[in-house]
């Protein structure tokens, strides 16, 4: 059986060296940029760009050549929808999710001839997927990229978080004593109801003791409509909390179950007005056990303000 192989990572997170180590054909969104347009830096029409790029990978995957996507491919949905569209061919679908730290990225990106603008790798920074078996994926393999002599003790940025203030009205609490207060409030509201399974307890906690640590990163005092404004507002944090996750954690106890918790669980909140309809819709994408999970940290986030 041939195999599908999807890069996913933000821009200088070395994707496009990992394809490289990979046996088969490597299909680049920044190549056909240049072929099409003559640039790479050329953004062009993306649609028509990546309309051709699956249509070519589609071709060789169907004629059994090992086939490797080098792109972002940051977001869940285009995903999911690329693998519905290969799922009738026979193939291993293979997902490597380069976890680099941002810094990291945004140094390699400056060293580059041709450099990402730093807003647009921050953008896709705060809308990153941690990538799922639900997509359709046969195989996640994550590949990390740390910062040499970077001291990634979670413990201390948690002490760090704790000099932070929220400056914002829905938490009186510093960020890390907001995040510990949610873990204390899980902990001790269902140790004696998860007493038959302590494995989900843990993941529920750790996904408490993780869902704000990205709030730092994204705090600002700007709105949506690009207004100054006198609170403090934090979009897309729990995206940047999911990969700073991804980055913390220890390899042995990394769980993409946690990850999921926290990448998900700003979607509990409505901000159109609709709450039940919202969580429907989270119900029917994760299932009944993980929207369950969903709900005890929501309940706790909401708490402990």
């Amino acid at each position: 059986m041939n195999k599908f192989y999807m890069l996913v990572g933000l821009p200088g997170s070395g994707k496009s060296t990992i394809a490289n180590e990979i046996n088969g054909m490597i299909f680049s969104s920044d190549k056909l940029r240049k072929e099409l347009w003559g640039d790479e830096s050329i953004q062009g029409n993306n649609n028509e760009l990546f309309k051709e790029l699956h249509n070519r990978i589609k071709s060789s995957l169907k004629e059994g050549e090992d086939c490797i996507y080098d792109a972002t491919n940051i977001n869940a949905k285009r995903r999911t929808a690329f693998l519905n569209e290969i799922k009738h061919i026979d193939c291993e679908k293979i997902c490597i999710f380069v976890v680099t730290d941002f810094d990291l990225c945004v140094e390699r990106n400056n060293s580059r001839d041709r450099k990402v603008p730093y807003e647009v790798i921050k953008k896709m920074y705060l809308s990153i997927d941690v990538p799922q078996y639900r997509e359709g994926w046969d195989k996640i393999i994550i590949k990390r990229n740390l910062i040499k002599d970077k001291d990634y003790d979670i413990f201390k940025y948690m002490d760090y978080l704790n000099t932070i203030n929220h400056d914002n009205p829905h938490h009186l609490l510093t960020i890390g004593g907001h995040i510990q207060a949610v873990t204390r409030h899980i902990i001790n509201s269902y140790k004696l109801i998860f007493a038959g399974d302590i494995d989900r307890l843990k993941k529920i906690t750790k996904a408490a003791f993780y869902h704000d640590i990205g709030k730092d990163f994204t705090k600002t005092f700007i709105n949506k409509k690009g207004e100054e404004t006198p609170i403090a507002h934090y979009y897309g944090h729990e995206h940047v909390s999911a990969y700073m996750y991804c980055i913390y954690e220890n390899q042995e106890d990394f769980d993409l179950y946690v990850a999921d918790l926290i990448g998900l669980h700003m979607r509990m909140f409505s901000h159109n007005g609709d709450r039940e309809k919202a969580q429907e819709k989270i119900k029917k994408l994760v299932g009944k056990k993980e929207f369950e999970d969903l709900c005890i940290l929501n309940e706790a986030d909401t708490i402990c303000s």
